[in-house]
C-alpha cells in the first residue's frame, strides 16, 4: 500500500526585458537620482521625493474583458494637499506611497508583506472556517467525513500551508479578466516616477516601476495598499489592490498538494477498507484531483485515471466521482465493471493495438452517455448537414463504447465502438486522424479549421479491422 504523490503545475509569470536589481542596487539608484541633484544620499534606502516636490499624481486605472472600462484620477498639490473636484488626501498618504516605492525591491512575494501572520490567522480563523461551511447547515467541509474534517481544520490552520499557498498568489492566469493600473508622478511637467502593473492576481504583484532611465520589478504588497488609500472608495481595481488573503485561502487550499495527497489517501481508504490494497495492486490508479464545489463544499468530486495493469499501455479510463461523506461511493463498482466496460476496445485487435503504434498515441475511454447526452453535439452537427445522421445513430451510441483517440498534442479524435464491432468516427480536432487525411474523412470546411483545437463534425463508418466502409457527406451551412 503506497501513498501517491499528485502532479502540481507552476505557471511562471515573470516578464522577460525588465532588469532587476537587489536592494544594494536599488540604494545606488536612489543615491545616484540625489548625487544628480546635488544632495547627499542617505545611508540606507528611504523616501527620495518630499510631497512638496510633487505637483501631481496621475492614476490611470483600467479593466477590459468581457467590457472596456476606464478610469482617471489626476490630483494637484495645492495647500498641503493632493485634491481633485470633490477629492482629497494629505500630503501624508502621498509620502507613504513614496516611502513604499523606495523600499528595496521584493524579488519575490512574501506572505508576511501581505498580512498573513499569526496575529491575523487568529483573528481570521472562523472567518476561514466560514468559507467552507458550503450551504447545506451542516457545519464545515459538510461532503467530508469526520476524520477527514479533523485533518482540513487543522491543515486550514497551519501557517506553513497558508503561506505556501498565498505564495503561488501570482501562479495562476485565467481569461477574459485584464486589469491595469498607471501611476504618476509629476514635478512640472516632468515625469520622475511611474508605477504599473497588469497583474490579475489579488495585490496585482508584481509592480514595474520606472525611476528617470531606471526600472526595476517589485513584488512589495505596500504599494498596493499604499495606493488604495489614495484612491477614493470604489475606484477602479481598488479593491484589488488590496488583496482578500480569505479569499485566496478558500480558492487554493484545496489544491494544496499536501492537501490533496492526503484527501486522496483517506478518500480512497474510508471508500476501499480492505480493497484499498487492490486499488494499487491490480490497478495504476492516478487520482489527480480532489474539487470544490459551489459555497466552498469540499470535497465534491474526485478526478482520477484508472488503468488495469493488464490492459494495453496507455489505455486509461478518466474518472469523475461525486463524493458524500467523505467516500467515493460508485469506486468499488468501476473497479468491479472495469475489464468489462472496456471490453469492446480489449476484443478489438485494432483499436488495441493502436496504442502500440507510437509512444505518442493513447485511448480514453470516454463516460457512460457522454456523447449520446452531449446537448450541444446535435446542434454541431446541424451546422454542417450532419443532424438526421446523428438523430439514426444515437441509440447506435447509447449501445456502444465511446473513447478518445490521442495522437500527441496536435491530433485528437472521438470514436464509438458499435455493438456489432464496427467504428463509427464523430469528430476530429487537428490535420487528420492516423493516416486519413481530412478529405477522405468528409471534411469539406476551411483549411483554417484544421489548425487550432476546435473539432471537425464527421460521420465515418469503419469495419471492425479499421477500414474506411462509408463516409456520410457533409453539406457545410
Amino acid at each position: 500500500m503506497r501513498r501517491r504523490d499528485l502532479k502540481t503545475r507552476v505557471w511562471r509569470t515573470n516578464r522577460p526585458g525588465w532588469p532587476s536589481i537587489g536592494a544594494g542596487g536599488f540604494g545606488i539608484l536612489l543615491a545616484g537620482f540625489l548625487w544628480a541633484r546635488g544632495e547627499t544620499p542617505p545611508a540606507s534606502v528611504a523616501p527620495v521625493l518630499r510631497p512638496a516636490e510633487i505637483s501631481r499624481v496621475a492614476v490611470r486605472a483600467r479593466h477590459w474583458g468581457w467590457d472596456d472600462v476606464k478610469t482617471n484620477l489626476v490630483l494637484v498639490r495645492r495647500n498641503a494637499q493632493f485634491m481633485t473636484a470633490g477629492y482629497r488626501v494629505s500630503d501624508a498618504v502621498v509620502s507613504n506611497l513614496m516611502a513604499s516605492v523606495a523600499q528595496p525591491p521584493r524579488a519575490e512575494v512574501d506572505p508576511t508583506d501581505l498580512g498573513l501572520t499569526e496575529s491575523w490567522l487568529a483573528t481570521n480563523r472562523t472567518k476561514l472556517l466560514e468559507s467552507f461551511a458550503g450551504e447545506t447547515g451542516r457545519g464545515i467541509f459538510p461532503l467530508a467525513s469526520a476524520r477527514q474534517r479533523a485533518w482540513l481544520t487543522n491543515a486550514l490552520f497551519d501557517l506553513d500551508v497558508l503561506r505556501a499557498l498565498v505564495r503561488g498568489v501570482n501562479h495562476r492566469i485565467w481569461t477574459d479578466d485584464y486589469p491595469e493600473m498607471d501611476v504618476v508622478f509629476w514635478r512640472g511637467e516632468a515625469e520622475i516616477v511611474r508605477l504599473q502593473s497588469t497583474e490579475q492576481n489579488p495585490f496585482m504583484l508584481p509592480w514595474e516601476v520606472s525611476w528617470n532611465t531606471n526600472q526595476f520589478r517589485t513584488y512589495n504588497a505596500g504599494i498596493g495598499r499604499a495606493l488604495a488609500a489614495l484612491l477614493p472608495a470604489g475606484f477602479l481595481n481598488r479593491d484589488r489592490l488590496q488583496g482578500d488573503l480569505i479569499a485566496i485561502i478558500a480558492r487554493d487550499f484545496p489544491n494544496h498538494p499536501r492537501v490533496q495527497q492526503e484527501m486522496a489517501w483517506m478518500v480512497s481508504e474510508e471508500t476501499l477498507g480492505a480493497r484499498t490494497n487492490e486499488l494499487f495492486a491490480a490497478f495504476d490508479f492516478q487520482p489527480w484531483s480532489l474539487g470544490s464545489g459551489n459555497y466552498g463544499r469540499y470535497p465534491e468530486t474526485w478526478n482520477a485515471t484508472l488503468r488495469r495493469t493488464n490492459w494495453p499501455v496507455r489505455l486509461t479510463m478518466p474518472l469523475r466521482m461525486a463524493i458524500a461523506d467523505g467516500v467515493a461511493p460508485m469506486l468499488p463498482q468501476i473497479m468491479d465493471n472495469a475489464d468489462t466496460r472496456v471490453s469492446p476496445l480489449l476484443n478489438s485487435r485494432w483499436a488495441a493495438g493502436l496504442t502500440e503504434r507510437s509512444a505518442d498515441f493513447s485511448l480514453e475511454v470516454a463516460p457512460a452517455g457522454s456523447m449520446a447526452d452531449d446537448r450541444y453535439l446535435r446542434g454541431h452537427m446541424a451546422k454542417v448537414g450532419l443532424d438526421e445522421f446523428y438523430d439514426q445513430v444515437v441509440p447506435l451510441m447509447r449501445q456502444g463504447l465511446a473513447f478518445i483517440l490521442r495522437e500527441g498534442n496536435k491530433r485528437t479524435s472521438e470514436w464509438v465502438v458499435l455493438p456489432n464491432g464496427n467504428f463509427l468516427l464523430v469528430k476530429f480536432a487537428g490535420d487528420g486522424v492516423l493516416d486519413w487525411s481530412p478529405s477522405e474523412l468528409g471534411f469539406r470546411g476551411n483549411p483554417s479549421d484544421l489548425q487550432g483545437i476546435s473539432y471537425n463534425m464527421v460521420g465515418v463508418f469503419l469495419t471492425p479491422d479499421g477500414r474506411i466502409e462509408r463516409v456520410v457527406p457533409r453539406v457545410d451551412r
